[in-house]
């Protein structure tokens, strides 16, 4: 542990999963799309670079997902003590949908 100078906090380093947001599609290990586009229509400008080759998708698959992959997890729904409503289009209307 280390002390910041002068601020009187003690902090330890502790090494972390590497963060990432971005976009990726493997399609047909033949080509990859990768960006910030998110699979909806939105307000915000989005970018994305297609990449076709089935080396560069290999590449990309070593190089890149094999490590992120080695920080993922499967995700866990927490138990609902009830049910989860949305709203059907009518004010008054709900159907459950887990």
């Amino acid at each position: 542990m280390s002390t910041i100078e002068g601020s009187g906090f003690i902090y330890r380093k502790v090494p972390a999963a590497p963060a990432n947001h971005a976009k990726l599609m493997i399609i047909d290990d033949e080509l990859y799309v990768v960006g910030s586009g998110n699979l909806y229509p939105g307000h915000l400008s989005e970018f994305n670079y297609v990449v076709e080759g089935k080396k560069a998708v290999e590449e990309l698959i070593a190089e890149y997902w094999q490590q992120v992959w080695k920080y993922s997890s499967p995700h866990v729904f927490p138990k609902l003590n009830q049910d989860l409503y949305c709203s059907s289009g009518n004010a008054n209307q709900t159907k459950n949908i887990l």
